[in-house]
């Protein structure tokens, strides 16, 4: 643990507790490198056992623009993962798992 993960701000945080102070957080939100700046496909290799298939097949199944919407930083990255989702959704079914 860090020096800066040490310091607690309220009174009911366990002290082995680490915290993420701001300074943290604001650099983890800098971006290094944008991933939809490279036009290359990226190839995700998953295992899942398959109650968390299931799940995930009803979870993508259930999601709504305005749920992405409020993830996403702005209009095209809410496309983006509505892409990324229908894509998702495709190797679940083509998995077996497509709910209905």
């Amino acid at each position: 643990m860090s020096s800066k993960t040490r310091y607690h701000y309220a009174a009911d945080l366990d002290p082995a507790t680490p915290v993420v102070l701001a300074s943290d957080y604001d650099a983890m939100l800098t971006p290094r490198k944008s991933p939809m700046s490279d036009d290359k496909p990226v190839r995700i290799d998953v295992e899942l056992p398959p109650a968390e298939a299931q799940a995930l097949a009803q979870f993508v199944k259930r999601v709504t623009w305005s749920g992405m919407r409020a993830c996403a930083v702005d209009e095209a990255e809410c496309y983006a993962i509505r892409a990324a989702i229908d894509t998702l959704q495709k190797a679940l079914a083509e998995a077996d798992y497509a709910p209905r």
